[in-house]
């Protein structure tokens, strides 16, 4: 598994620009002349020929060797090296990609996709300036490029998150339950937003008609990722990074490095493990909603090392099997009849900070839509079960999964990784300590903390 992040060959990181001049329909992730599929986890961004976080002279010279004829098929093998996606490699892609790499104002495109899913290709002004976010994911994710001081405006229907979202600034967009658009374009009057940075699992509440012609007639680029899995977060956060310059580029840089080392440790610690002796896991969110085979999420326990639990139980795949990404349409089945994963996981949500041991008991006993609490979902399995903070990037939520499923393999493992953002210097984690980041929450961690409350 480890072979194969490293490589890039990996779930996607989607991305969505919504101005319609100049979008060029690209075939399958991939070069909009050939087709060729390009590696997911790397900076998405046309030049950067050699799929790695960031566009130098490497890529310079493989732009170069294909014009020269030394590389055979080079459109093919290198999609990105078509650096202005006129389906051909020749001397304007060279200029424009000196540009790129002086890191000169200039028109970057962007691989993405449309509204409808389709990938296209979409030309954005660098760097990016006064953007906004929308999305508690896409939130994260920029957050962890150090991009807060760029944000004019910000909205998640799920809430922010004082401690965690400090370092953003701008506007709330998001008021009733429902977008202020008004709002948006007053932001966007005083301060013009170069881009708005999307969560693809919110694509459906705003691009109707009438805002989809208001965002093109406002000539703002919309940027949506799928940052759910650890993979795509990583790249979501270097590709916001080095949109919004030199400063934040780094740090971006910085944060896919981390997340690369991680994954290949992991995967090296794991490599050993037999596939009939790797750990089964159940994942769920919003503390008691199962995710269905197809969510993002269930990445996590795969980089983890572990197996879902749909692979090795065909009735659990018939029952959440279904084609929508989105686990409230799956009906809340009882877990009485599927207890014998190895693990079960449940990403929430849960602001850095506060008092730990009242954290930790009201997302054991916090009662989710008057339906049962999380004691009672989980009865049976509580000592296999955990939460696992979603504030969190998503290596360190594997490599806490990794030490519930592999405690011999990884104790101590999750802390230890998350100590190593903190130490370096990503705007969420500023002021924060591991136990302050409430990643991993046990039900041990609930005992101990009824009886220091008590």
């Amino acid at each position: 598994m480890t072979n194969k992040l490293l490589a890039g060959i990996v779930a996607v990181v989607v991305i969505v620009a919504a101005v319609a001049a100049a979008i060029v329909v690209l075939s399958d992730k991939g070069n909009p002349a050939t087709g060729q599929e390009y590696s997911d986890l790397q900076l998405i961004i046309y030049g950067n020929a050699n799929n790695d976080f960031t566009i130098d002279d490497s890529d310079l010279a493989i732009v170069n060797s294909i014009i020269n004829g030394e590389i055979a098929d080079g459109l093919k093998t290198y999609p990105f090296a078509d650096v202005n996606c006129d389906g051909t490699v020749d001397s304007s892609d060279v200029t424009l990609l000196q540009s790129i790499i002086k890191r000169e104002t200039c028109t970057i495109n962007v691989a993405c996709i449309d509204s409808t899913g389709k990938n296209v290709a979409v030309p954005v002004q660098y760097p990016v300036s006064n953007i906004a976010l929308y999305g508690l994911n896409i939130i994260n994710s920029a957050l962890s490029a150090n991009v807060g001081t760029h944000v004019v405006a910000y909205a998640s229907p799920s809430g922010t998150y004082a401690n965690a979202h400090s370092s953003m600034q701008g506007q709330n967009f998001f008021s009733n339950g429902a977008f202020d658009w008004q709002t948006f374009m007053n932001v966007d009057t005083q301060t013009p937003i170069g881009a708005l940075f999307c969560d693809y699992s919110y694509v459906s509440s705003f691009m109707d008609g009438e805002i989809f012609d208001t965002l093109r007639d406002a000539e703002i680029p919309v940027v949506i990722y799928s940052p759910s899995s650890p993979d795509e977060q990583t790249s979501a956060t270097a590709t916001i990074g080095f949109l919004c310059g030199q400063e934040t580029e780094e740090v971006g840089y910085k944060y896919a490095k981390l997340c690369l080392d991680v994954m290949e440790e992991i995967g090296a610690k794991t490599a050993g493990i037999a596939d009939a002796d790797r750990a089964s896991f159940i994942g769920a969110t919003m503390y008691i909603v199962l995710l269905n085979n197809s969510n993002a999420s269930q990445e996590i326990g795969r980089l983890a090392g572990g197996v879902p639990y749909y692979e090795v139980n065909e009735e659990y795949r018939s029952l959440y099997d279904a084609p929508s990404v989105n686990p409230m349409n799956i009906n809340r089945e009882s877990l009485a009849n599927f207890q014998d994963a190895d693990v079960y996981m449940s990403v929430r949500t849960s602001d850095f900070g506060g008092d730990p041991n009242q954290t930790v008991i009201a997302n054991f006993e916090y009662v989710y839509y008057n339906i049962c609490n999380s004691l009672e979902f989980y009865d049976g399995v509580l000592d296999r079960m955990c939460f696992i903070n979603n504030l969190l990037p998503g290596v360190i939520k594997a490599a806490y999964l990794a030490e519930m499923m592999y405690p011999d393999l990884f104790n101590g493992y999750g802390d230890k990784v998350a100590q190593q953002f903190i130490d370096a210097g990503f705007a969420p984690f500023e002021g924060q300590t591991v136990q302050s980041l409430m990643g991993c929450l046990t039900y041990q961690d609930y005992l101990d903390a009824k009886a220091a409350s008590s």
